[in-house]
């Protein structure tokens, strides 16, 4: 009796299973995001209705038009710099200064390859392969 190999599944049917099983944990974060951009907005319109916003703005060195790149790409990126810091080694115990660190936030909320590092991020690739596409200048801000 022979024994016949089993196809593997064309790629599109593996990663349709891998989107359906990843789908609780996705709209559970998306409920999260839609919750804290929520408070936040909540927070803007109070400071604003106090008269306070431009100045605690200022204070941290935004104006008003980063307002709407903060509500739309704050909290992924937030999770995402995360997920990458790990991934590089980067020790987060040993505190980059304030500064620093909010520059690197406001260039990833800027960045127009945020899709490409998640898809580096989830494939396993090398860090030399991210480090290709950055140095190509697809990892640029706008």
């Amino acid at each position: 009796m022979t024994q016949t190999a089993v196809p593997s599944p064309p790629q599109w049917i593996a990663r349709a299973i891998s989107g359906i099983a990843e789908l609780p944990s996705r709209i559970v974060t998306a409920i999260e995001d839609w919750r804290e951009r929520d408070i936040l907005q909540r927070e803007f319109a109070e400071l604003g209705a106090r008269g306070e916003l431009d100045r605690v703005l200022e204070d941290a060195g935004m104006s008003r038009c980063d307002i709407s790149i903060l509500l739309k790409n704050g909290f992924v990126v937030r999770r995402q710099l995360g997920h990458m810091f790990e991934r590089l080694g980067v020790n987060l115990d040993r505190r980059l200064p304030t500064v620093t660190m909010r520059e690197i936030h406001w260039r990833c909320m800027r960045c127009d390859s945020r899709r490409r590092c998640q898809e580096w991020l989830t494939s396993g690739m090398s860090d030399n392969a991210f480090r290709g596409f950055k140095d190509r200048g697809v990892h640029r801000t706008s």
